[in-house]
């Protein structure tokens, strides 16, 4: 049974909020429900009910567990040394090829690095990912996108990015180093899914030069359109970083775009209002040490 947990939930006995208590205990709101989530499962008891006009009221359980969870984390706060804080939770919201490569050592080391905060990492794409941020539903945001101007935002850039159309070595294409638009027509092009910012710039090229593609298969997964692509099923277009060691090994071949900027930036996005937070400057801090750019 966490303390976390304990805490957060005599603190929505109190306040009857949800929101009330992510903003004073400094979690996103996710969090908190997360925590009453778990503590119920491990009661197994129901703790709190909504009642309209009056908030979150506690349940028959939920007031018998009161006085027992303000008991345990009054005693559990005499016996942390002082100086020795209650870990924090830093939620993170990413897409999956950055957290394997740009940020993968960042993020195997955080455990070691930061044994006091704990990552909470959720995958989407780019547009996702900084819809929750918007909504408070993560602390952080990490996108691979061009570059991002929000006034609600706070932006840190990690690292530039190149973008190729990639073929397998047998494809016919493979012969060529650039692209001109007229060598995608009746090609099948398969990208990833739409809100991703890779996926909409090719589309943008797509409708810009009136190509007109065999088909366009939209997939949620790099390895499975890889697979396709390995087939000489058509041509996909992707951060090389995010294939770099099939590059490497001559088991994709990169192709440019003529006349098409395909540049863009890993970005650490945070919202303006919450980037005084320990947990998110820290990181930011660590971000800026482990960044690629001079």
């Amino acid at each position: 049974m966490d303390i976390q947990h304990l805490t957060s939930f005599i603190e929505i006995a109190n306040s009857k909020s949800f929101t009330k208590t992510a903003e004073k205990l400094g979690y996103v709101q996710s969090s908190v429900s997360a925590h009453i989530n778990t503590l119920e499962k491990e009661l197994g008891v129901k703790l709190f009910y909504r009642q309209t006009g009056k908030g979150v009221q506690l349940t028959t359980e939920g007031n018998r567990v009161l006085p027992l969870a303000e008991q345990i984390v009054s005693l559990a706060s005499q016996l942390i040394k002082p100086g020795i804080s209650s870990p924090e939770t830093l939620s993170i919201a990413t897409i999956e090829s950055l957290s394997r490569t740009r940020l993968k050592d960042l993020f195997h080391a955080y455990p070691a690095t930061h044994p006091n905060i704990n990552l909470v990492i959720n995958y989407g794409n780019c547009t996702d990912n900084l819809n929750q941020l918007r909504q408070g539903k993560v602390d952080i945001a990490i996108v691979l996108a061009p570059k991002i101007i929000d006034p609600e935002f706070s932006i840190q850039v990690f690292s530039q990015e190149s973008l190729s159309v990639l073929v397998s070595p047998e494809h016919p294409l493979a012969k060529k180093e650039e692209l001109t638009p007229a060598d995608f027509h009746q090609l099948d092009i398969i990208l990833t899914e739409k809100g991703c910012s890779y996926h909409d710039l090719f589309i943008r090229y797509i409708k810009k030069n009136h190509i007109t593609p065999r088909k366009i298969v939209e997939i949620n997964s790099i390895s499975a359109i890889l697979e396709l692509i390995h087939t000489c099923q058509g041509v996909t277009f992707l951060p090389e970083i995010s294939v770099l060691n099939q590059i490497t090994a001559n088991k994709l071949h990169p192709l440019k775009l003529i006349g098409q900027k395909t540049d863009m930036f890993t970005q650490i996005a945070t919202r303006k209002n919450k980037t005084s937070a320990n947990a998110i400057k820290l990181f930011l801090n660590d971000c800026s040490s482990h960044s690629t750019l001079e």
